[in-house]
C-alpha cells in the first residue's frame, strides 16, 4: 500500500518531553521562586530566602480512532494491508497529539501551547499582519526577558510562513534573507521545525479565519504523557 501524504509531526524532534507507561492523576512539582542571596556585615542576621513550589496536573484525557474494513478486504488481505491499516491509525493518533500539544483547549482536549496560560504573545497588529524580522527577534526577546532562554530553544512554523521568510530580505538591496537558503532547518540561529498542524485559521480584530501561528520556546518543558 502506498500512504496518503500526511502532515509531518514535530513535537517529539522539536524536544518534547514524552512520559510513558502512567497510570491515573499525576502532579508534577514545578519551582515557582528563585533563591535570593544579599550581602551583611560580620554580625547582621543571614537573609532568609523562601522558595515556593506549584503543581502542574496530568489528568488522563480520552484519544481515539478506528477505522471500518469491509470483510472482502478482510478474506483478501496481506501483511502490508494490515499493517497500513495500523499505520493509518497511529499516524491519526500521532497528529492529533501534536495538534492538541499546540493548539489543545477544547472539549475533552489537554491545553496546549497557545491556550496555555502565561504564555507571550507578540502581536502584529490590530488585525493580524506579515510576519517580520523584528517581531521575531520580539519572540527571542521576551522569553529571554523571562530567564528562560536555554540552548535548545526552537521555533515551530507554517510552510506559507517559512515561503515568506525564505523572500524576506533582512534589509532592502543587502542580499540576504530572514529564513537563509544555505540553512533550511535554522531560522535566527535556532532549530526550526515546520508542519501543517500549526493552526492557519486563528482571527485577529477584524481578520478572521486566515492567520497563521508561530511558536519559539524551550519545548523540552513540554510534557506529552500517555
Amino acid at each position: 500500500m502506498i500512504p496518503a501524504l500526511a502532515p509531518k509531526l514535530v513535537l517529539e524532534s522539536a524536544g518534547a518531553e514524552m512520559m510513558s507507561g502512567l497510570v491515573g492523576n499525576i502532579d508534577l512539582p514545578v519551582g515557582d521562586s528563585i533563591a535570593e542571596a544579599s550581602w551583611k556585615t560580620e554580625h547582621t542576621q543571614d537573609h532568609e530566602t523562601n522558595l515556593t513550589v506549584r503543581n502542574v496536573e496530568l489528568r488522563p484525557k480520552r484519544l481515539t480512532a478506528y477505522k471500518s474494513v469491509s470483510k472482502q478486504l478482510l478474506i483478501q488481505t496481506s501483511d502490508s494491508v494490515e499493517r497500513w491499516l495500523r499505520d493509518a491509525l497511529s499516524s491519526a493518533i500521532g497528529r492529533a497529539v501534536d495538534i492538541a500539544g499546540m493548539n489543545g483547549g477544547s472539549t475533552n482536549e489537554p491545553v496546549g501551547i497557545l491556550n496555555a496560560a502565561g504564555v507571550n504573545t507578540v502581536v502584529l497588529g490590530a488585525n493580524g499582519g506579515a510576519m517580520t524580522r523584528a517581531a521575531l527577534i520580539e519572540m527571542i526577546t521576551q522569553i529571554a526577558v523571562d530567564n528562560a532562554d536555554v540552548d535548545r530553544m526552537s521555533f515551530l512554523v507554517t510552510p506559507e510562513l517559512r515561503g515568506q521568510l525564505q523572500n524576506l530580505k533582512t534589509d532592502a538591496g543587502s542580499g540576504n534573507f530572514v529564513w537563509g537558503a544555505e540553512a533550511q532547518s535554522m531560522l535566527l540561529g535556532y532549530n526550526a521545525s515546520v508542519t501543517n498542524l500549526l493552526p492557519k485559521t486563528l482571527d485577529k480584530g477584524t481578520t478572521t479565519g486566515s492567520l497563521h501561528a508561530a511558536i519559539f520556546g524551550d519545548f523540552s518543558n513540554l510534557i506529552l504523557a500517555n
